[in-house]
């Protein structure tokens, strides 16, 4: 593996580097959390999804797709804890077969505030356990705005998201 330098070059560690839109449900809805006793009353919810496409500038040029996200979390609008699961990327030109699919083992799932005012970043981060890149560390990250995040202050939650995302395999 050769090193970039110079100008513009890519982080010569990564992988892959993609950004695109994701789509996350979560049931139950995302609520505000219970202040007292911090994480003592978190509902664990089911994080599914609809899809994700993304562009990919690296691997060259390349498109992928995240074709399910199965994750059981502990989770409010505020916080998480204890996540389970995994998330199968598709890699639909790559030419290898064994090359097509990433398999990812869900190991942190983060909700922090983002970058503007009400903002919420969920970052959820992995291992790619099979397929292509396995052994690299995945990370996907998804926006929600303001108008996404007062939904957890509604009774019934934010239940479902589609965000700005991006994805990196390091």
């Amino acid at each position: 593996m050769g090193f970039l330098v110079g100008p513009g070059a890519v982080s010569a560690h990564a992988a892959a580097n993609c950004s695109g839109n994701q789509h996350l449900h979560f049931q139950p809805g995302l609520k505000l959390q219970p202040v007292d006793p911090p994480n003592s009353q978190l509902p664990k919810v089911k994080v599914s999804t609809d899809g994700g496409t993304y562009s990919c500038p690296l691997p060259l040029g390349e498109s992928m797709t995240v074709t399910s996200i199965s994750i059981n979390v502990f989770a409010s609008c505020v916080t998480s804890r204890d996540p389970d699961g995994t998330i199968v990327l598709n890699w639909p030109q790559a030419q290898a077969q064994g090359d097509k699919t990433s398999t990812i083992k869900v190991a942190s799932f983060g909700i922090s505030n983002g970058p503007s005012s009400g903002s919420k970043l969920i970052i959820i981060g992995g291992d790619v356990q099979s397929g292509r890149f396995t052994g690299q560390k995945a990370t996907i990250q998804v926006t929600a705005t303001a108008s996404d995040t007062t939904k957890c202050q509604t009774p019934q939650g934010l239940e479902d998201l589609t965000g700005v995302a991006t994805a990196v395999l390091t």
